[in-house]
């Protein structure tokens, strides 16, 4: 976090230990040197089974300034962004590589996190990672905003893919749902699941319920919030909030509503 200039990309639940390397940002010391110097060496590295597969080394360096549209806590904010690209040059699965890379990353030195990151030269379609929405605990914000508005869109509950499993990654956000509710006893909530339109009508509608539902499950049974307070129901992709034509539209139409009754 403090000087690293390794950077891998994980992917799935196993987790991997790699020392020496961040994942979702910039060391401190990296992203202080691409804003003061320009420039700052980046080594790229993939793993697989314990194993490096991927080590590509080079530099990033500063493009431009900018901002990107994401999703943190539940609205579509610009987020301040430093451009940056370079070259790297190293072996993937035993052969040489070289590819381009650009990055953008959060113009915040306490965590510079890299929202976009891209090497479109490597395989056959590139690689890419492109973070649409981020969630932390906001100290009461969505008591306030179902207070004022009586209705939330919820983008900090996760499921597995085309599934009704809740990921350990929405608990902050349901336990801020049911303090919400313990502290306002006469308030009932109506829970709305929405998907993209990735897939049939039907099974996107039949998904949304089963999430909704889960909500519902989750919020009973391990938070003790009466039943009768809570109603799920299920949308698909009949109420879009953006585009179903970008993954960041996409990302915003994924969605729990709450609605205060």
């Amino acid at each position: 976090m403090r000087a690293a200039y390794m950077y891998y990309k994980g992917a799935g639940d196993d987790p991997d230990v790699l020392r020496g390397a961040t994942m979702f940002n910039l060391s401190t010391q990296a992203f202080n040197e691409l804003k003061s110097k320009g420039s700052t060496r980046h080594r790229f590295v993939s793993v697989s089974d314990g194993v490096i597969i991927g080590d590509l080394d080079g530099v990033l360096e500063h493009t431009s300034t900018g901002t990107l549209s994401t999703i943190v806590n539940d609205r579509m904010v610009e987020l301040p962004v430093v451009h940056a690209s370079g070259r790297l040059r190293g072996e993937a699965m035993g052969k040489a590589v070289e590819t381009r890379v650009a990055a953008s990353i959060v113009d915040d030195g306490r965590f510079p996190l890299v929202l976009d990151y891209a090497l479109p030269d490597v395989g056959s379609a590139g690689f890419s990672v492109r973070y649409s929405k981020v969630s932390f605990p906001t100290d009461g914000k969505l008591e306030q905003r179902l207070a004022s508005d009586q209705r939330i869109d919820v983008y900090g509950i996760y499921f597995d893919v085309d599934s009704d499993r809740m990921r350990a990654e929405s608990e902050p956000v349901l336990s801020e749902v049911a303090d919400a509710l313990r502290r306002n006893p006469q308030w009932q909530l109506t829970i709305e699941g929405h998907t993209d339109s990735i897939g049939s009508a039907q099974a996107n509608m039949e998904l949304s319920r089963r999430r909704s539902e889960a909500v519902r499950a989750a919020l009973v049974e391990r938070y003790g919030i009466a039943a009768e307070r809570l109603s799920a129901r299920g949308y698909g992709a009949t109420v879009p909030k953006d585009t179903n034509d970008t993954p960041d539209g996409r990302a915003r139409n994924r969605r729990v509503e709450l609605v205060r009754r």
